[in-house]
């Protein structure tokens, strides 16, 4: 009885028909090429996931730093939105008593809203960057 432990092409046939063979005697040899084929392409893809595991302690210190980033900018911003304020009242105050124009308050008004806009996105950033 004859029984395969794997499927393939065979190449070579090691005896004739009707010719007596013994227990464990190599009868064929099968094409390798695909087996071989097939351990390389995973030797790759274990090669491939361990740079990644590898690489996960540098993916972390980036991330870290991109996280300590957009807090800087959050800060920086918070106090540049609090500059802004205290120049929109300044303006506002002297619009008043007539030593700056109403273009100049409404530039400061302005000014105000947008470091507001850029807090408001620095704010998000910090935000994506701690779920990440």
């Amino acid at each position: 009885m004859l029984d395969a432990k794997v499927s393939g092409y065979v190449r070579t046939v090691r005896f004739v028909d009707f010719q007596q063979v013994r227990a464990g005697q190599l009868l064929v040899e099968l094409d390798d090429r695909e087996a071989r084929a097939s351990v390389a392409r995973a030797e790759a893809a274990l090669a491939k996931a361990e740079a990644a595991l590898a690489n996960l302690p540098n993916e972390i210190a980036a991330q870290r730093a991109m996280t300590a980033q957009a807090q800087a900018n959050a800060a920086s911003t918070a106090s540049k939105l609090q500059l802004a304020m205290a120049d929109d009242r300044r303006f506002a105050a002297f619009t008043e008593s007539g030593a700056v124009t109403g273009q100049e308050a409404d530039s400061a008004r302005a000014n105000v809203e947008m470091v507001r806009a850029t807090q408001a996105g620095n704010v998000a950033a910090v935000s994506l960057q701690n779920r990440q």
